[in-house]
C-alpha cells in the first residue's frame, strides 16, 4: 500500500482484546480471542448490515443471530492479528472457531477460539495487532490464564514508539509518496506465558 506521508499513522478502528489461554501438560494448546469494536466501528457495522433499527441500542436475539461471525471472513494471508512464538519462532494457529457474539453498551463484542499448533512446555510470547496499524489493539478485556500458568505482560512506551514513528516519516519528503512501514508490532504489548510442566 503506497501512502501519502502521515496518512496511515494513527489507527483508524480501536480494539479492546481479551485472552484466555488453554493449556494442557505445560503446553499452550488454545487461546479464546475477545474483541470489543469501539463505539464509532461498532456503529458503522451496524449501519452497513441495517441492524438496531429502531436505534434503541438493543439488538434482538435475530439481530444477533445476523451479526454473529461477521468478522470472521478472514481474508486469505489474514493471520486474524494474533501472534505467538516460541524461543524466537513462530507457532501455528488454527482457523478461528466463533464463540460467540454480543452488543454491550453501543460496543459489538465477539469471541472466537483458535488452536495453537506445536507449542512445547516452555514460555510462549503472544501479541496482538495489526501489522499495519490500521486497527490498534490493547489487553482493556484482560488475560486469562490456568492456575498453574504464570503470566507477565511487557506494556509499549506508546508515546516513545509513536514520537520515532513519527521522526522518521519526517526524513521523507512533503511531496513524496512511499510504503507506510508495517509498524503494528511496535506499539503491540508482549504476553510471556509459562506453565507448569507435570513432573
Amino acid at each position: 500500500m503506497v501512502l501519502p506521508v502521515g496518512a496511515g499513522a494513527h489507527p483508524h478502528v480501536f480494539v479492546a482484546t481479551g485472552l484466555r489461554l488453554v493449556a494442557e501438560e505445560g503446553r499452550i494448546t488454545g487461546i479464546e480471542v475477545a474483541w470489543q469494536y469501539d463505539e464509532f466501528y461498532s456503529l458503522l457495522v451496524l449501519e452497513d448490515m441495517n441492524l438496531d433499527q429502531d436505534h434503541d441500542g438493543v439488538l434482538s436475539e435475530d439481530e444477533l443471530a445476523q451479526l454473529e461471525g461477521f468478522d470472521m471472513n478472514w481474508v486469505e494471508g489474514f493471520e486474524g492479528d494474533l501472534y505467538l512464538e516460541q524461543d524466537g519462532e513462530p507457532l501455528g494457529l488454527g482457523p478461528p472457531e466463533t464463540r460467540d457474539t454480543s452488543f454491550e453498551e453501543g460496543k459489538i463484542v465477539t469471541r472466537h477460539f483458535r488452536a495453537v499448533e506445536g507449542a512445547e512446555a516452555a514460555p510462549v510470547v503472544v501479541r496482538a495487532y495489526d501489522p499495519t496499524y490500521y486497527t490498534a489493539y490493547d489487553l482493556g478485556l484482560g488475560i486469562e490464564a490456568p492456575e498453574d500458568c504464570a503470566v507477565s505482560v511487557s506494556e509499549v512506551d506508546f508515546d516513545a514508539k509513536k514520537r520515532a514513528l513519527l521522526d522518521e516519516l519526517a526524513e521523507i519528503p512533503e511531496d513524496g509518496e512511499v510504503p507506510f512501514p508495517e509498524v503494528g508490532a511496535q506499539f503491540a504489548d508482549k504476553v510471556e506465558v509459562t506453565c507448569d510442566a507435570p513432573s
